[in-house]
């Protein structure tokens, strides 16, 4: 079975969160939203709206967003 995971880096994104993890298929299996020190509500909106939230204190969403596919990939290659 194929899990598919959709990551979202999110700053200061409280306005427009909900929406856009309402709007992603049913056939995604887990939502993580990478919240980038938001000074708003973003981390506990996107929570309301059932995705997994993870607070990084990167500058920039690239790089943010790389790290952060890392921590998910890593351990599929090491426990092969």
């Amino acid at each position: 079975m194929t899990h598919i995971k959709v990551i979202i880096p999110a700053y200061n994104e409280a306005d427009s969160i909900a929406q856009v993890i309402h709007e992603i298929p049913t056939s995604v299996s887990e939502i993580i939203v990478v919240n980038n020190n938001s000074s708003d509500d973003t981390a506990s909106t996107a929570e309301k709206a059932s995705a997994s939230v993870f607070i990084k204190t990167v500058v920039g969403h690239l790089l943010q967003l790389t790290k952060t596919i890392l921590i998910f990939i890593k351990p599929l290659y090491t426990n092969a």
